[in-house]
C-alpha cells in the first residue's frame, strides 16, 4: 500500500520552505488516479478513504494527512 516520492520542497510564499515525502495517495475516481500518475509519478490506491482503518493508516507513522473535498 505504501507509494513512495521522491523528496520535494514547498515553499510558503517564498519565505520558508520544508522537505515532505509522499507516502500514498487515494481517491475513488480511476481517471483521477490516471492523472494524478501522469502528473507525479505513481498511481494512487484506488478505494474510498472511508474504508481505511486506523492500523493502515498508522503504518505509515505520518506526522501530517493532507486531505481535500471532493
Amino acid at each position: 500500500m505504501k507509494q513512495e516520492n521522491s523528496k520535494d520542497k514547498a515553499s510558503n510564499n517564498s519565505k520558508s520552505e520544508e522537505e515532505f515525502q509522499v507516502l500514498a495517495a487515494y481517491d475513488i475516481n480511476h481517471v483521477t488516479n490516471d492523472v494524478y500518475q501522469h502528473n507525479f509519478g505513481f498511481k494512487p490506491t484506488q478505494t474510498a478513504i472511508e474504508k481505511l482503518t486506523p492500523a493502515q493508516l498508522d503504518k505509515f507513522g505520518a506526522n501530517t494527512w493532507l486531505l481535500s473535498p471532493p
